[in-house]
């Protein structure tokens, strides 16, 4: 039976949803499908292309190292550098991306994507879902197929699921309280570091509730969950 994986909305918190994923690459994912808002996104897309989890999280903290530009030129950049062609077929459906549309007198709409016309879209696409006015560029929204788009948080829509699947989700107080202040974009790369830690150790700490809807590749591969909590660097 399929089931859907969602990751929601998330700021700084990109950081501990990639620490969860690189738990959830030990199950098997082949009768998964993913939806994702904002920094949701980036864990989706890697864990359908198999791609490195944490390898991707040091590459994208190297970027943010080195660039003084916005988040948006940030990530559009990185993803449009990193991601493949090969990414973008092994997403195709197996993900849907959660924006948040701006009508008249910028009433908010819900909106789901799942089918991309190239990589380019693919990656507009993902830049638009993260774009959280002012503090990821300096518009009040950004412009995506034409129509004015914000971060899929606005419209209510990051902890729905998009099929009628039994799902599991993924959200910044799925396990703790989470200050409100980690919703927001950071560009701290010591404090990203210390969340992607959390993510990982909560989700070993959580291990069964994650084992009741995903089934493992082999039970072996759980057996870090012994491991000691691992601190960051």
């Amino acid at each position: 039976m399929t089931v859907e994986v969602i990751f929601s909305h998330s700021g700084s918190m990109f950081a501990y949803y990639l620490g969860i994923a690189e738990v959830l690459q030990k199950y098997d994912l082949s009768d998964v499908v993913f939806s994702g808002t904002s920094g949701g996104c980036f864990p989706c897309i890697l864990l359908n292309s198999k791609n490195d989890i944490r390898e991707f999280f040091e590459d994208i903290l190297n970027c943010v190292k080195t660039s003084k530009d916005s988040w948006e030129n940030v990530i559009r950049d990185f993803l449009t550098e990193y991601l493949s062609e090969d990414d973008i077929e092994a997403n195709k459906g197996k993900f849907t991306c959660k924006l948040t549309k701006l009508n008249d007198f910028f009433l908010p709409e819900k909106v789901k994507v799942s089918k991309w016309t190239d990589k380019q879209d693919f990656v507009d696409c993902i830049v638009a879902s993260c774009y959280v006015p002012i503090m990821c560029g300096n518009k009040f929204y950004i412009e995506y197929r034409d129509q004015k788009i914000v971060d899929g948080f606005f419209s209510g829509a990051s902890n729905e699921p998009v099929t009628e699947n039994k799902h599991i989700l993924f959200s910044p107080s799925k396990w703790r309280y989470v200050n409100p202040s980690w919703l927001l974009p950071s560009k701290d790369t010591v404090w990203l570091k210390s969340l992607y830690e959390l993510g990982y150790n909560d989700a070993l700490a959580n291990i069964k509730d994650i084992s009741s809807v995903l089934k493992p590749n082999k039970e072996k591969d759980l057996e870090t969950q012994n491991d000691p909590v691992r601190q960051s660097e």
